[in-house]
């Protein structure tokens, strides 16, 4: 049971690694060409904000089963990566906005 479930993540682990890293880092690229610094101007608490409007998106596509209409939950769950890279930022340079 346990080799097959390593098996299992390895092959997780990889298709992460290989496939949804560069397409999620991608995407935060892309992204970037529609914003400007505001994330600068509004720092970790303006993230932080960014980071819950998307948590309860997801919520409400994930745990309550709601069809989303203009972003699927795996765009959700992308943005939300891109927005921890901006916290993550913010708190390494000590933006709070």
């Amino acid at each position: 049971m346990m080799q097959e479930m390593d098996r299992q993540a390895e092959k997780a682990y990889k298709q992460i690694n290989e496939l949804i890293t560069p397409e999620v880092i991608a995407l935060f690229i892309e992204k970037q060409k529609d914003y400007t610094a505001t994330f600068l101007l509004t720092g970790q608490k303006g993230v932080f904000s960014d980071i819950n409007r998307k948590f309860w998106k997801l919520y409400r596509g994930v745990y309550q089963g709601k069809e989303l209409t203009m972003e699927k939950s795996e765009e959700v769950c992308k943005d939300m990566i891109g927005h921890l890279f901006l916290m993550i930022y913010c708190l390494r340079e000590g933006i709070e906005g």
